[in-house]
């Protein structure tokens, strides 16, 4: 019994050793699931194709499906390793043939040209598309071809073009007019040819042939020369004009054209635009500054256009003062605005010599340019000519060689700053301000025997020039000081909101804010509505042409009304006339139209 264990013991041993070698052998070569569903191929075998284990190295051979063809001599596939193999595609679509060129159409190839791809087609302006616009490649016998044939592209036509009276076109009426053809129009003598002379064939709605633009009309235009005061033609001289000649006009000098300066006959024997006119644009008389002589070029000249700018230039002996340049220009209103300062006596300061004198000493400003000075110092004598520009050449200098500059620190101003000029003999200091300020007083100041020469100058604030539309200050200036205040007046027709005086303020704005100048109705204004009196109520002419526009439009509007009123009436009465008239006698209320 003990050795039938044993036994037993070593063969259920060797039994599990061979099932575990054949376990890791199916584990090692391994076996395959359903066949992949394949949209290009199919099995050979419905048994194959319903077969759900394969063993590993088993086969399967495939055929392809409709609309593909073989790329390779091997269309099986085969169990390895779990999987199926080959993984790459064994058929391919098969590819129609190129459908074409589309005379006067393309054709568009979307992707390719392989089986279930689609190709649309497509003609040119001008051409109707005759068949189907797409055609797809689809099976076919055992092949693929396209499932429509190409389409036929035709070309659109025109009806004959229109008449017109007193003209004609130069075309035959015998003709056909396709798509871009074009007909020219010429009217009979005498007559002019308004609109486009030339019409084409062109395309509505893709389909419908039509000409444009519409045919011109031949018309009788005369205009006659344009009256222009203040101004001249330049060109196109002549008594009568006829459609389309065109004039230039000019205003003279001193005037501005209000309007555009070419205009042209139109076809209603008016001139288009308006006939502008000629507005003064001038300043006419010279301005004068003291001491000062206007430039050659305008001396002699009593009309200076509005823009103009006069230079002047200070006379000899004289400088000009601030250093800037002295201009004058005409402003829209016709005034001067002035600029740069005022002409000043150029004079060369007293000079102050330490530990000498001068030999002769004149108060106030009698040094003038050319004048010279002598200076006795101790053993020597030293000499000095006032210059053009008010300053001693060459410079006053001291007698001796001791500095003065024990002046207390210099004054610090609000909105500016200085800087500090350390000369051999004496300091000096410059003041200058911030954008925005003007400096009041003199802008150097010298320290000269332990004390400053001048008061410091101060930093005033500047206000730009308000700007009113429809209204003009009194006193008009580029800039003006803090404090300074301005008057405004409204142009007429205008009234003002807001203050009529505005004063400059420290922070360089206007108190109170500047106001503006708004149209005002005149008295009886307000309710006009149509007529001639609203022409004299409106402000200006483009107001007043768009107000004769609409009272054209209300009378057409009323006459319309009057004839279907009319029409209403007649009707009314023909039916009345025949079966109601004892009623219309007895009760004539009833009928409000007779």
């Amino acid at each position: 019994m003990a050795y039938r264990r044993e036994k037993w013991k070593e063969y259920g041993s060797t039994l599990f050793q061979i099932i575990l070698s054949f376990a890791l052998l199916t584990s090692v070569h391994g076996s395959c699931g359903p066949l992949p569903k394949l949209l290009y191929a199919a099995p050979m075998s419905l048994e194959m194709a319903n077969k759900t284990n394969f063993s590993d190295g088993e086969q399967v051979r495939y055929i392809c499906r409709p609309g593909y063809s073989r790329n390779s001599s091997r269309v099986t596939l085969t169990c390895r390793d779990n999987s199926w193999y080959p993984t790459t595609p064994f058929c391919v679509k098969k590819r129609c043939h190129h459908p074409g060129e589309l005379n006067n159409g393309k054709v568009f190839i979307k992707t390719d040209l392989e089986f279930g791809s689609k190709i649309e087609f497509s003609c040119l302006d001008g051409y109707n598309l005759i068949g189907s616009s797409t055609s797809t490649c689809e099976i076919f016998e055992t092949g693929v071809t396209w499932s429509d044939p190409i389409p036929q592209c035709e070309i659109i036509v025109c009806p004959p073009p229109p008449h017109i009276s007193n003209g004609k076109h130069s075309n035959r009426e015998d003709e056909i007019y396709s798509f871009g053809s074009s007909v020219t129009y010429r009217c009979n003598p005498s007559f002019s040819l308004i609109g486009e002379a030339s019409i084409s064939c062109t395309v509505v709605d893709g389909t419908i042939g039509t000409w444009s633009p519409q045919p011109p009309v031949c018309k009788k235009v005369i205009c006659k020369q344009p009256e222009f005061p203040n101004g001249k033609l330049t060109s196109g001289l002549g008594p009568l004009y006829t459609y389309r000649d065109t004039v230039m006009l000019e205003c003279n000098r001193g005037y501005l054209i209000n309007g555009s300066n070419m205009i042209h006959c139109g076809a209603d024997n008016q001139w288009i635009p308006d006939i502008p006119t000629c507005e003064i644009n001038a300043c006419t008389k010279q301005p004068v500054i003291a001491n000062a002589d206007l430039e050659p070029y305008y001396r002699f000249e009593n009309v200076f256009p509005v823009g103009t700018v006069l230079t002047f230039t200070c006379k000899n002996g004289y400088k000009a003062t601030p250093d800037t340049p002295l201009t004058a220009t005409c402003q829209k209103d016709f005034s001067w605005q002035m600029k740069g300062g005022f002409c000043e006596r150029i004079c060369c300061p007293s000079p102050v010599i330490n530990n000498g004198k001068i030999l002769q000493f004149i108060n106030d400003c009698k040094y003038v340019p050319m004048r010279r000075i002598k200076i006795q110092c101790e053993g020597y004598q030293q000499e000095s000519i006032c210059q053009q520009d008010g300053t001693w050449k060459p410079e006053i200098t001291s007698c001796d060689s001791k500095r003065i500059s024990d002046c207390n620190s210099p004054k610090t101003i609000a909105n500016g700053n200085f800087t500090i000029n350390e000369g051999y003999f004496d300091v000096s200091v410059n003041y200058f301000c911030n954008d925005g300020y003007v400096l009041i007083g003199k802008s150097t100041n010298i320290c000269r025997f332990s004390k400053w020469a001048n008061p410091f100058p101060h930093c005033q604030a500047l206000c730009p020039k308000p700007k009113v539309s429809n209204g003009k200050l009194f006193s008009e200036k580029f800039q003006y000081l803090s404090g300074e205040k301005v008057n405004i007046q409204c142009s007429p027709g205008y009234h003002l909101l807001g203050s009529q005086n505005i004063t400059c303020s420290e922070n360089r704005s206007w108190i109170p804010e500047v106001p503006k100048c708004e149209w005002e109705f005149s008295e009886g204004c307000e309710k006009v509505s149509v007529g001639y009196k609203l022409m004299q109520c409106l402000p200006n002419s483009q107001d007043v042409k768009l107000a004769l526009e609409i009272e054209k439009l209300s009378l057409e509007i009323e006459l319309l009304k009057q004839a279907i009123g009319k029409n209403k009436m007649n009707s009314k009465q023909e039916s009345s006339s025949q079966s109601c008239t004892h009623k219309i006698e007895k009760d004539p209320q009833t009928y409000p139209y007779y």
